[in-house]
């Protein structure tokens, strides 16, 4: 069988430079095109631009107000509310005014839960006598909308005579409204562990906006 004769660059009128050339030529050629047609995503090859996420909308700044229901006076326990540039954030201290032989106090604390959220508590210097005597203070939470709060001094100490702070409680608001503060179970001691029925402890409101 005779096998066909093998093509020359001479038999197309090409010399063998011309035919390497445009070889060359040729292959050049073809890269430019699979480039440009690879550049073009004809059919939608590439995924899609994912749309911008929307922007969430600001958080309110609440601002909140507390009131007492009653002027405080002798021998009375009520929240006076602190200055803070946190907005949202009431920060109230139980505040102890013309009390005599004040040795602890024991309360539970119910407030709005749908309004506000408990953030921290910290002890005053009333009866810790800034840090001159030895103090226990305990605080619970065990539901949403009420705190059990204790707070004594220990050992063989004198009551407390005067006025001042016993303890700090923030909170943060989480929506608008009006709510109350109420004392519930409370009660406060006299050094030798009897209680002081003349104490008043005066309850509030707050209103949030």
């Amino acid at each position: 069988m005779r096998r066909p004769p093998k093509l020359r660059p001479g038999d197309f009128g090409l010399r063998p430079d011309d035919f390497g050339l445009r070889l060359c030529n040729l292959a050049i050629v073809s890269l430019l095109v699979i480039t440009v047609c690879s550049s073009c995503g004809g059919g939608g090859s590439g995924s899609p631009t994912a749309p911008p996420a929307p922007v969430p909308p600001p958080t309110p700044a609440f601002r909140v107000q507390y009131s007492g229901s009653g002027a405080p006076g002798a021998d009375s326990l009520s929240w006076r509310q602190q200055a803070t540039e946190l907005p949202g954030l009431l920060r109230i201290e139980l505040r102890a005014t013309d009390v005599h032989n004040l040795y602890g106090v024991a309360f539970d604390l119910l407030y709005p839960n749908q309004l506000m959220r408990f953030e921290r508590a910290e002890e005053g210097t009333v009866l810790d006598g800034g840090g001159a005597s030895s103090t226990s203070f305990l605080l619970a939470r065990p539901q949403d909308g009420v705190l059990v709060i204790g707070l004594t001094r220990l050992g063989s100490q004198g009551g407390f005579d005067g006025s001042g702070a016993l303890l700090v409680l923030e909170l943060s608001a989480l929506r608008a409204g009006t709510g109350t503060l109420e004392f519930d179970a409370q009660r406060a001691i006299a050094a030798d562990g009897r209680a002081l029925p003349a104490v008043r402890w005066i309850d509030g409101s707050l209103t949030v906006e």
